[in-house]
């Protein structure tokens, strides 16, 4: 779902199930939403965070060139007691090929000092 009464409407739909929701935040952002207000109304629905940069109308960012938040996100699911998975999408078609593994690895040290920030 790329917006998100859509998405809320899905959780109604899916009440009384076993099925959980995944936040992608590239489709978020791209869809013109916020992630923290995703996260705030997919509550304990959420079962997985997709974390990949976007913006408005383009999913295909590598982190930190974008407009996610990542850090908000994050604190936010910790504070709240996420206990969900994330996973990282290596986006990199918007830096030079001979860049990508530093690209790639970039990301993931970003993400995973945000993590460890959160706590």
């Amino acid at each position: 779902c790329h917006d998100l009464s859509r998405a809320l409407r899905l959780r109604e739909e899916l009440a009384g199930t076993p099925v959980r929701l995944v936040l992608d935040t590239s489709h978020v952002v791209a869809g013109g939403g916020d992630c923290v207000a995703a996260a705030r109304a997919f509550g304990d629905r959420l079962a997985h965070v997709h974390l990949r940069d976007a913006v408005r109308g383009d999913i295909h960012r590598s982190i930190g060139r974008g407009e996610v938040d990542f850090a908000a996100l994050i604190r936010h699911l910790t504070a709240v007691g996420y206990e969900g998975h994330y996973s990282l999408e290596l986006e990199t078609h918007d830096v030079p090929e001979a860049e990508r593994p530093a690209e790639a690895a970039r990301a993931g040290a970003v993400v995973s000092r945000l993590l460890a920030e959160a706590g």
